[in-house]
């Protein structure tokens, strides 16, 4: 394997698990984020036993129906904020999006295409394989990837 080959491994391996670093990151963010609102969904149906109940023991049903609007509505705003997040936690188990645009989401070297006859690949390019032994193709001088063989 070229200096070349290993260098362009290395960086593949850098990026991916700095993305993953930072996704976890982001995850566990997210996570208390959702914690945080759940319990705050919490303290606001206590919040509303309290006070509907003096509504309706006093038979103030206007009141008593105002609130449940009021409160209803602020705790599906927050429901809303919690799928919302629940979701963006989801999505950083995909691969992330690329880092440049030789790049696939993964932050790894794009995926092999069929190998070019030796050869016949345009100058500066060259055929190398990710940590995971999939083929790609990679331009020395300005470290662009791919993932089929470069066009002449």
């Amino acid at each position: 394997m070229s200096m070349a080959a290993m260098a362009a491994k290395a960086k593949a391996m850098t990026i991916s698990a700095g993305d993953a670093t930072a996704r976890t990151a982001k995850a566990t963010k997210l996570k208390g984020e959702i914690t945080l609102l759940q319990r705050n969904v919490t303290t606001m149906k206590k919040e509303f036993g309290v006070v509907v109940y003096d509504q309706m023991v006093a038979a103030n049903r206007p009141e008593v129906e105002r609130l449940f609007v009021e409160t209803k509505a602020k705790i599906e705003e927050l429901e809303t904020q919690i799928a919302a997040k629940r979701q963006a936690v989801a999505d950083l188990k995909l691969p992330s999006t690329p880092r440049d645009s030789g790049a696939d989401p993964s932050g790894l070297p794009p995926p092999p295409g069929p190998p070019p006859p030796p050869g016949n690949l345009p100058p500066g390019w060259k055929r190398t394989q990710t940590a995971e032994g999939r083929e790609y193709y990679y331009h020395e001088a300005t470290g662009e990837t791919s993932w089929t063989v470069p066009a002449a």
